[in-house]
């Protein structure tokens, strides 16, 4: 491994200095304990109370390695149940979506129903003694979800979700707020990215690469009618937690803008009058935040909401310390108009999605970047932008600066921490 923890960091922000240690890119170990000290122990997005919204409806995922259920039970409540049955370990189900009354392992064909019960096992006469079904019903994670955010985590010992989201709890709000009834709207797009997860997840939340990496996407702006130098700048936020936000007015993505590149006149009286029910509702104040201004949210360690045109939801699962798999959702009030519904999708399309002006120039940029750190004469990198004058400013108005990304380093080395010998302490 070559180093130690405390030379993973180098926090020295009062002197405007801040840099992280390029091993940790690199190294398998650190990676393996990411898993057991981060990903085991953290809160981690599941899915939407959307997606399962009749009792048996289920979507069957990977979350921090781990294969799960989530599932509308019985008492339709929202269950996250382990994909694994009691009995020797097969996946009780192979498909990624569905509706269904009992999950039946192919294998020996022990049945689980939606709650996760065993209620059916083939030769149960041949079991005997301290045997029960009781005890060999589907293991579940704790589970818990905010305003239809279901998230679980695999450490009893973690603090209540509502702890660990914090301040970030806001930002969801923003967006749950947005309709009385928000859905994930019907497919997703899944890729791979041979790329460390910790990149990616600074890309993220990164306003630094937007005028380089995404050059061609701004011409396309410029050709379309919209100038995107009138993009204002916003804050971005340390919410704690390794949480993170960022606040922008980008002059071509929200409705109020009415550019016609993307807002065409018709819908402007809809619009507004959608803007009108969020003023009556929540106030000026609050409707202009989600009107007018565009998000970026981070929940550590790999949830990403891009709050702009279109609502995205996006994780990243890691497969290894130079691969991970990318998801993306997007999110929609249930009732808008089929119109407005379409311009939505455009919008995420046209920039998010696997053939959009930002997804293939993250991945490329992301893949490089893996490639060059190969190079470890390259010992450190750097995250320093803004470090100097980050005490007095907490909430920095620079798009570039990086104080959301030392947010996520700071938690990254605080779960990290202690000694590499005994990777079961925190």
């Amino acid at each position: 491994m070559g180093i130690g923890t405390d030379t993973w960091v180098d926090d020295a922000a009062d002197d405007g200095i801040f840099k992280v240690n390029t091993e940790v890119f690199r190294d398998p170990e650190i990676f393996a304990l990411e898993r057991q000290r981060i990903f085991d122990r953290s809160w981690l997005y599941v899915g939407h109370e959307s997606e399962v919204e009749s009792p048996g409806d289920f979507v069957c995922r990977s979350v921090g390695g781990h294969p799960v259920i989530m599932v509308r039970g019985k008492d339709e409540s929202v269950r996250v149940l382990y994909n694994t049955c009691l009995h020797q370990g097969n996946q009780v189900c192979r498909v990624p979506s569905g509706h269904t009354s009992a999950f039946q392992c192919f294998f020996h064909g022990w049945t689980y129903d939606v709650d996760g019960k065993l209620v059916g096992l083939p030769g149960e006469s041949s079991y005997g003694g301290r045997f029960t079904r009781q005890e060999h019903g589907l293991r579940a994670p704790r589970v818990a979800s905010h305003r239809g955010f279901v998230f679980m985590c695999c450490d009893p010992g973690t603090e209540s979700l509502a702890d660990y989201l914090g301040a970030a709890a806001a930002y969801l709000d923003l967006v749950a707020d947005q309709a009385e009834d928000m859905v994930v709207l019907p497919g997703s797009h899944r890729y791979t990215t041979h790329a460390n997860w910790k990149m990616a997840t600074m890309n993220a939340h990164d306003g630094y690469h937007v005028a380089t990496t995404h050059a061609t996407y701004l011409k396309y702006l410029r050709d379309s009618g919209v100038d995107p130098s009138q993009r204002r700048l916003g804050k971005r936020l340390d919410l704690g937690n390794g949480h993170s936000a960022s606040e922008f007015f980008g002059a071509w993505g929200r409705p109020v803008a009415r550019w016609a590149a993307y807002w065409p006149e018709a819908l402007q009286e809809q619009l507004a009058t959608k803007r009108a029910e969020l003023t009556a509702t929540f106030g000026e104040d609050r409707a202009r935040l989600m009107a007018e201004v565009d998000r970026n949210l981070l929940l550590f360690p790999n949830l990403v909401i891009n709050d702009h045109s279109a609502v995205l939801i996006r994780t990243w699962e890691p497969q290894s310390v130079d691969e991970i798999v990318v998801t993306a959702w997007t999110i929609a009030p249930r009732q808008e108009a089929e119109e407005i519904r379409a311009l939505r999708l455009r919008n995420y399309l046209t920039f998010f999605g696997p053939a959009g002006f930002a997804t293939p120039d993250d991945i490329e940029a992301l893949e490089c970047v893996q490639r060059g750190l190969r190079n470890q004469a390259m010992q450190w990198l750097d995250v320093s932008k803004g470090a100097a004058t980050e005490a007095s400013a907490p909430e920095q108005d620079d798009n570039a600066d990086e104080i959301q990304l030392r947010a996520i380093w700071r938690r990254w080395r605080l779960d990290m921490g202690g000694s590499l010998l005994t990777a079961g302490s925190r």
